[in-house]
């Protein structure tokens, strides 16, 4: 537990002073996104959910985002991956860059819907969506690098990802 806690303050210090430095096309990868996502690959659902919210609170209180928010998405996106990686996936590496781009597809979406709901204002636009798409390719590729960070840093390999 101590070493998810790590790398979620890790990955949202890098995400909040590090990352906002090197946008493309005004969209950042969602890197404490990606963290939770490979703590789902390899975690039982509700050590997923549990660590997707407080890597969603993590955020919504360090930026600048609608309180539960993320909290609420990132917890049901890992809820999500945990439930289909131990039912219904097989580990493969081409699995990680489509868990992280629809993972960002996923949560962006949701994350948008939801703000809006409660009352954000102008943030369903067809620049927003452009930056949303951007950023889960963004995820996507961090994914590669990011998901075996993770494993390493959790001293696991029960469901390491193979060939």
């Amino acid at each position: 537990m101590l070493r998810v806690g790590a790398l979620l303050v890790s990955g949202v210090l890098i995400q909040a002073l590090v990352l906002p430095e090197f946008r493309v096309l005004g969209a950042t990868p969602d890197l404490v996104l990606v963290i939770v996502l490979a703590i789902a690959f390899r975690e039982e659902p509700e050590f997923a959910a549990v660590s997707g919210f407080v890597g969603g609170i993590l955020i919504d209180l360090f930026l600048r985002t609608p309180l539960g928010v993320s909290a609420i998405v990132y917890a049901l996106a890992s809820y999500a991956v945990a439930v289909l990686h131990t039912g219904i996936l097989r580990p493969t590496r081409g699995l990680v860059p489509l868990i992280g781009f629809f993972g960002g597809l996923s949560v962006g979406a949701a994350y948008l819907v939801l703000s809006s709901l409660a009352g954000y204002e102008g943030l369903l636009t067809m620049g927003t969506a452009q930056v949303l798409l951007v950023a889960s390719l963004l995820d996507g590729a961090i994914a590669l690098v990011v998901f075996p960070l993770v494993g390493k840093a959790l001293g696991e390999d029960r469901t390491a990802v193979t060939a």
